[in-house]
Parts: structure tokens; C-alpha cells; sequence
């Protein structure tokens, strides 16, 4: 009777973290987020505070434990593969204006370009 109820829970929470993803998760526009911004900061922990209340975990969760609960990614490291597969995207594009105008925002003009400093900031964090 105590594992039904356990795994009615373990079911509901899933449920409901697979609702806040899907309803929650969509950044639109990230591609050309600064990711050094520090509001880049505030969202990564309104997101682990939104898991802490899904999951009904105490306040004090480290956020190690709420990165395995979430599939095992940050927020930020999301954000980071998601921007260096656009980034690939357009490096590898068939319209060479596209091509063009990303190798030299990745390549030549890293730190003054938006997506050239997240390709930076992506590249040191996952040490690539």
C-alpha cells in the first residue's frame, strides 16, 4: 500500500516537472541572449525555485540535485547547448550571407559580438 502511494507521488511530480518544462522552457530569442548578463542569473534561479516548488523540495536544495532532477542539465547549460547548435547551424548554412555574417561573429569579432562572447562563454564552461 506505502509503494503504491509513493509511486503515485513520484508520477504526479514527474508529471507536473514535465509540465513546467514544456509550458516554461521555451526561451524564445536565446540566440541572441548575452549570456553574461546577470539577469541570465535571475532566471537560472527562478527556474530552480519553480523546481524546488514542483517537487516540493526544501529551499535549501543544492542545485546539483535539482540539475539530476531535471534531466541532469542547468537551465544555463540548456541555454548553452541550444545557442551553440544554432551557432553550428549557421556556420554550416547553405546561405553564405548567413555563413559569413556568423564566422565573423564566432571567428573574428568574438568578444565584440554577442554570439561570438556566449560561443567563448559556452566553450570555457563545458572546456571545449
Amino acid at each position: 500500500m506505502a509503494e503504491e502511494n509513493i509511486d503515485n507521488i513520484v508520477k504526479k511530480r514527474s508529471s507536473q516537472v514535465l509540465l513546467l518544462k514544456a509550458y516554461c522552457s521555451r526561451f524564445y530569442g536565446y540566440e541572441v541572449w548575452d549570456f553574461a548578463n546577470e539577469n541570465i542569473n535571475a532566471l537560472c534561479i527562478a527556474w530552480h525555485q519553480a523546481l524546488q516548488l514542483v517537487q516540493n523540495l526544501a529551499h535549501n536544495c543544492h542545485r546539483s540535485i535539482l540539475d539530476l532532477l531535471s534531466d541532469g542539465f542547468s537551465v544555463f547549460d540548456l541555454l548553452c547547448k541550444r545557442s551553440l547548435m544554432f551557432v553550428r547551424s549557421c556556420l554550416f548554412s547553405d546561405n553564405s550571407l548567413v555563413k559569413f555574417v556568423s564566422h565573423s561573429a564566432v571567428f573574428c569579432d568574438r568578444m565584440r559580438s554577442t554570439i561570438g562572447r556566449n560561443v567563448q562563454l559556452c566553450c570555457e564552461r563545458f572546456n571545449l
